[in-house]
């Protein structure tokens, strides 16, 4: 993730590369430009997500993030939610929301989009909620959710005061998840001289496959 390539490069931020091996010799077959696919796949896991957590009847998503992932994100979960009515789309810069938006309606010209610039008032009324950002902080943590809501943090930086936050906590993976967290926080806090509550797997309430 190299957060100034938007701005510098025209470059994504999040880049990826897959590489396919011979499953028994480790031999490489192939090295395939992995932006795409991982947009998509995480943005499938968002669609997933909403299918089985979040109210079937939902006709209100929040989008916080214009880039890729929520762009990705959004067109997974309306493909997967047949009743979103309106999409409120969030985004410190006014040109990707309109970008997003015009994208989207191409793709969903019956939803109703909306531009706003603040993330309490696109939350409130919203049945679910997506976060996609490369914000350092948690961007919902001291958010008024209504009761309720299924809030999916593709991007949400995860401490114990966030998840405390929600009545039930689902992830994909939990051990990897943790871990990979564990390892990001343990480094930040070493960095700024500070300590670090490790995130147990024990603290989700399941994972999205079962």
């Amino acid at each position: 993730v190299h957060k100034s390539n938007p701005a510098n490069y025209g470059l994504p931020s999040t880049l990826g590369i897959i590489i396919l091996h011979h499953p028994e010799t480790g031999v490489p077959f192939a090295v395939l430009d992995g932006t795409h696919i991982t947009a998509m796949r995480t943005g499938a896991v968002v669609g997933v997500t909403a299918k089985y957590l979040a109210k079937k009847n939902s006709k209100v998503v929040t989008v916080i993030g214009a880039g890729a992932q929520g762009f990705t994100s959004f067109i997974m979960l309306a493909t997967a939610m047949d009743a979103i009515e309106e999409a409120r789309i969030v985004d410190i810069k006014p040109e990707a929301r309109k970008s997003f938006i015009e994208k989207a309606a191409q793709l969903f010209p019956k939803i109703k989009y909306v531009e706003v610039d603040d993330i309490q008032t696109a939350c409130t009324g919203s049945n679910i909620v997506v976060s996609a950002t490369t914000a350092g902080k948690p961007l919902l943590l001291d958010i008024a959710l209504d009761k309720g809501t299924t809030a999916i943090g593709v991007s949400e930086k995860l401490t114990h005061e966030f998840i405390g936050k929600f009545d039930r906590f689902i992830v994909d993976f939990a051990e990897c998840l943790m871990e990979r967290l564990n390892q990001s926080g343990r480094y930040a806090a070493k960095v700024a001289g500070t300590t670090y509550a490790d995130l147990s797997p024990s603290l989700a309430d399941g994972e999205i496959g079962d």
